[in-house]
């Protein structure tokens, strides 16, 4: 917030991911954007929405099957490709640990998915390691704030989290961009600060 190199720009929309184009088309929204909106940093959350089938030309494919996959791994690079066309360097933030060690199971397959992607389309995959997790690396709805505090730091749904884990989250992304501009990884265009637009899905089952 101190740092006047930067101007965030947020685009959210509740109940929304990459498999139900029939509800919100991130990939055609994301080609809108792209069209009116300079864009020197992109990050991206995306997925905790997306446990569900996806229907393609009149096809419908069951979570995670081979088709959902192919299908999804498109959607990713289709989404990824705007963005690294507008000269954008991406950030992809990997999902956290959950409570529910089933929803946690299919989350890590989609940040299996992210970083195999990130890793393809050479973009910067933002790894959550160590947020929010207790001595075991698991779930834990308390631990310390970015000052060093026990705070609370998950919510009530175990998906979501507090104020005080949200700002470590946005920490871990801060780090890696500061890194990457000091380094002059970042090519920031003239005039002006650079355009950070935070793309997010929601994780709000769609009807």
């Amino acid at each position: 917030r101190k740092d006047k190199r930067f101007n965030v720009i947020k685009k959210s929309k509740v109940a929304t991911g990459f498999s139900r184009h029939d509800y919100y088309d991130w990939n055609q929204a994301v080609r809108e954007i792209a069209a009116e909106t300079r864009i020197d940093i992109a990050i991206v959350v995306m997925g905790t929405n997306d446990r569900q089938a996806i229907v393609e030309n009149g096809q419908r494919h069951a979570l995670f099957d081979d088709n959902w996959r192919a299908v999804y791994k498109q959607r990713v690079d289709d989404f990824t490709t705007t963005l690294k066309n507008t000269g954008a360097h991406i950030y992809w933030l990997e999902l956290p640990v959950m409570r529910s060690p089933r929803f946690g199971g299919d989350m890590e397959q989609f940040n299996e998915i992210f970083e195999e992607r990130a890793r393809l389309n050479n973009i910067t995959f933002v790894q959550t390691d160590g947020l929010a997790t207790g001595a075991d690396g698991g779930y834990t709805a308390y631990g310390e704030d970015r000052f060093g505090r026990t705070r609370l730091l998950r919510a009530e749904d175990g998906i979501h989290f507090t104020m005080a884990g949200y700002e470590l989250l946005g920490e871990r992304i801060a780090d890696a961009m500061l890194a990457d501009l000091d380094g002059a990884a970042i090519a920031v265009t003239p005039p002006g600060s650079p355009e950070t637009v935070v793309l997010k899905g929601s994780d709000t089952p769609a009807e």
